[in-house]
């Protein structure tokens, strides 16, 4: 389970006092909230894109967050000329890079913003543009457009806590139903003291069905999955998702059969919820 938040923040105010003042309370604000939210937060404040593209690919794919301003080459006494377009030329290039979402904060008007994604929207018809982008007027005499960025956060945490909250419903379910199993059908040890042990001792000895058994075995592999590994991005689908074992049973064969799947963070958790349910009141 990861508990990191892994933010980039690019602005070229980084080192510019005192014009780095509004982006250093912006990130202040970010760990504080991250942090309340229960996650670490691990921000790279950097003033140019170029060290966060120099990073390997596995730590581009724990990016949860990158935040830039759009005005790169404007706003400091130091020109990037790598980034002479500003922050919606960064994204237009790095979307495909990055499995994250992307936010741009200005001063400056839209129109121009706007114009560049209609202009790679007609050129490359990709219809997720949008999908992972969002805009941040940003105001220099309050603070509401950091709070506009607290608010997507909170929409990515709600993602990741979504997943989190199926992980403790998998390990609470899953440990009542070995514990049930081993008082009813009196599962000495050593087989009483794991779960996948009391699965095999109560089909051998008949106890359980074929159907029980498959099901068994089934969410005691989701369990692990969502217990044991973290998540990462899938190459086809370009969202993040959890690996685990599926189970079948082929009654031509008359033989479990076992493949790689995954839970992906963008579906109905709902039918493993069902699932579990039905387990647990089979078993209670």
């Amino acid at each position: 389970m990861r508990l990191d938040f892994n933010i980039v923040l690019i602005d070229d105010d980084k080192d510019d006092y005192p014009r780095n003042r509004g982006v250093n309370r912006l990130k202040q604000l970010l760990e504080d909230h991250v942090r309340k939210k229960g996650f670490k937060p691990l921000i790279r404040f950097e003033k140019s894109s170029q060290p966060i593209l120099d990073l390997n690919e596995s730590d581009k794919k724990r990016v949860d967050l990158y935040l830039s301003d759009n005005n790169l080459s404007n706003n400091s006494q130091e020109r990037n000329i790598n980034e002479e377009d500003g922050g919606i030329e960064l994204y237009l290039n790095l979307k495909d890079l990055f499995i994250c979402e992307f936010i741009l904060y200005s001063r400056s008007d839209k129109s121009t913003i706007i114009k560049k994604l209609i202009d790679d929207l007609n050129e490359k018809q990709n219809p997720n543009l949008f999908t992972r982008f969002s805009f941040v007027e940003r105001n220099s005499t309050n603070e509401e457009w950091i709070n506009d960025i607290l608010r997507i956060i909170d929409h990515i945490i709600t993602k990741r806590e979504e997943l989190n909250n199926l992980r403790g419903i998998f390990a609470q379910v899953m440990s009542r139903v070995h514990h049930k199993m081993v008082e009813r059908y009196r599962v000495p040890a050593p087989e009483s003291s794991a779960l996948a042990d009391t699965i095999k001792y109560a089909f051998d000895t008949n106890k359980i069905n074929q159907a029980d058994y498959t099901e068994l075995l089934s969410l005691k592999n989701i369990r692990n999955g969502l217990l044991h590994n973290d998540e990462f991005i899938c190459p086809t689908r370009s969202v993040r998702c959890i690996k685990y074992i599926k189970v079948s049973y082929s009654p031509l064969r008359r033989a479990i059969t076992e493949n790689e799947d995954f839970i992906y963070e963008d579906e109905s958790f709902e039918p493993y919820r069902r699932r579990l349910n039905t387990l647990f009141e089979r078993f209670r």
